[in-house]
């Protein structure tokens, strides 16, 4: 017995001096040759399944299995009962903490899953915000990609736009942080509408002299 659960090979449970001769029996038995890598269960350890993953290629692997699957791969030196022993050994005090990772895994991908479930249907808050920064942002693209404008072409200018654009960020700026887009949707609208006041008002102060005294 170990830790007062009993140790059983091929259903039958063994005391702790029986385990390796049981071992080296059942370890006899295996087949010779195998093609693919096969998992073999050998009976319970601490009340858990466990037994080896034979690959042709590689050395064996003992597993340990409940809620969660636990392995080690063997060396290729050590390989026997004693081997095998000290594998589950390794295995089974590690068993406890996989199994409370994995809980807290579980936990955090339900709550992800429940906040998905809470958004699914429900309207796109910013969609209206989006659609006017992007028709005045559409807009005043266009109006820099003509070199010469028309001083009688309709429609706001490029210094009214780059206004209604700051405008409108600095309306949803004043909104509640929960309700606020991401600053990477409109951080690329900021050195546009700069440079648009730049421009604006750099001839103004050309312009401007000191009055001469008389």
């Amino acid at each position: 017995h170990h830790n007062g659960e009993p140790i059983t090979i091929g259903g039958r449970a063994y005391a702790n001096a029986d385990l390796i001769p049981a071992i080296s029996n059942k370890l006899e038995t295996l087949p010779a040759l195998l093609k693919q890598p096969t998992k073999i269960q050998f009976g319970t350890y601490r009340g858990l399944e466990f037994g080896l993953i034979i690959d042709p290629e590689y050395p064996a692997e003992v597993y340990l299995e409940g809620q969660i699957t636990r392995k080690t791969r063997l060396s290729r030196d050590h390989q026997g009962p004693r081997a095998i022993l000290n594998a589950l050994d390794r295995l089974a005090s590690g068993y406890s903490k996989g199994g409370q990772q994995l809980q807290q895994d579980l936990n955090i991908a339900q709550s992800q899953l429940r906040d998905y479930q809470s958004r699914l249907g429900k309207p796109f808050t910013q969609e209206a915000y989006l659609t006017e920064l992007t028709q005045l942002r559409d807009q005043l693209k266009a109006k820099l990609s003509v070199t010469n404008q028309n001083s009688d072409d309709a429609g706001p200018t490029t210094f009214e736009l780059a206004n209604k654009i700051n405008a409108l960020k600095s309306s949803r700026q004043a909104e509640p942080a929960s309700e606020r887009p991401r600053q990477g949707q409109i951080a690329g609208e900021e050195p546009i509408t700069a440079r648009i006041r730049e421009r604006q008002t750099a001839p103004v102060r050309e312009h401007l002299h000191p009055i001469p005294a008389v």
